[in-house]
């Protein structure tokens, strides 16, 4: 009998051994049964089940936390934003000044600046006539 575990793949052979001292524990049940074969299969499945059960169950209470901690979190963050926004609406008199001094000089500079002079280009006609006149 333990001939066909021992052909199992080494990665497994771990977990169905775990499996199978698993479901002895229950063998007074499995061999009570017409087809025990079949009940320990059943018992088997029914162990996997509870262990996925109490994985799922530890999984919400953990997502849970983190959503608690995250929105914890965000608050400080949203708490922080207003803060710093608070602070910077009260703008110093000086920099109001400054602000209005500079946009002075910028409307000087703009003036200072020339469109640059086109020069017209000669027509062919004057050219032309003035050849002929020597």
């Amino acid at each position: 009998m333990a001939d066909w575990r021992s052909k199992v793949d080494p990665a497994l052979r771990d977990y169905l051994e775990a499996q199978v001292r698993e479901t002895t524990m229950y063998k007074s049940a499995y061999t009570s049964a017409k087809n025990q074969g079949n009940a320990q299969l059943w018992i088997a499945i029914a162990v996997l089940s509870r262990q996925l059960f109490t994985i799922n169950m530890k999984l919400n209470v953990l997502e849970d936390a983190l959503k608690e901690i995250d929105g914890k979190i965000r608050a400080v963050k949203d708490k922080e934003v207003t803060v710093y926004k608070e602070e910077k609406t009260e703008v110093p008199k000086e920099f109001e000044v400054a602000k209005e001094v500079k946009a002075k000089i910028t409307r000087k500079i703009v003036k200072k600046v020339s469109k640059p002079k086109i020069v017209k280009k000669t027509k062919k006609r004057n050219i032309k006539k003035t050849l002929k006149r020597f």
